[in-house]
């Protein structure tokens, strides 16, 4: 274990110092500790990076279905992002999106992440929901190149997959920040909660009752 986390952390440094003829040959010998698909994915990402030390992000959305208008808007600050990053790096080292359009077709899913992924992309941004997830999980198990889910509400999505990242509020705080901006902002003092009855929709209910209360708002 501590020899294979030593190589693990003289293989980032390698990485991060842009060495990565030096990073393949250290993940190459942290295979021989039994960390091999641990291994195996650091040297994946040592070898696509000296093939093209440029970041590739791949951004997969469904542009052409209902939620196309989300997600263009969603690409246009991806994209305001990447042009500020870029201007103070030299052209060699610049951040490029890669954009897939995965429409409302949940099978389609699949076939855009190995494009993206044969494309040379390091990460992926998308897809938005969390409803793709199952339908993703072979192929993201296969080729290890982790997606940021944008407005996963499944708090368990981790465990489907390591390479499974969402960007999302945590129920509890969406319950909070609704009081203290009903409380705060509008002003209001009388309140009602109606949540599916089911334990965690009540917890959240709960939460949002003990919140307004401490602001001494009325709620029967």
């Amino acid at each position: 274990q501590a020899l294979a986390h030593a190589y693990l952390r003289l293989g980032k440094h390698y990485l991060d110092t842009r060495q990565y003829t030096e990073s393949e040959k250290v993940f190459t010998q942290m295979k021989t500790t039994g960390k091999t698909e641990e291994a195996e994915t650091f040297l994946k990402v040592a070898q696509q990076k000296g093939k093209n030390p440029q970041v590739k992000i791949g951004v997969m959305l469904p542009f052409s279905g209902s939620y196309g208008q989300l997600s263009e808007r969603i690409y246009h600050a991806i994209n305001h992002m990447q042009n500020y990053k870029n201007k103070n790096l030299p052209k060699e080292t610049q951040v490029i999106l890669v954009r897939e359009d995965t429409g409302d077709d949940v099978q389609k899913i699949g076939e855009v992440y190995e494009k993206l992924v044969k494309d040379g992309v390091q990460i992926i941004i998308g897809p938005l929901y969390s409803q793709v997830a199952d339908a993703l999980v072979p192929f993201v198990e296969k080729h290890k190149v982790p997606c940021i889910f944008l407005v996963a509400n499944d708090d368990q999505l981790h465990k489907k997959s390591a390479y499974f990242f969402r960007n999302s509020f945590r129920k509890q705080d969406e319950a909070i920040t609704l009081a203290d901006y009903a409380v705060k902002k509008l002003r209001l003092t009388n309140f009602g909660v109606l949540v599916p009855n089911d334990e965690r929709s009540m917890s959240y209910g709960n939460l949002f009752k003990r919140r307004v209360e401490t602001y001494r708002a009325v709620m029967p």
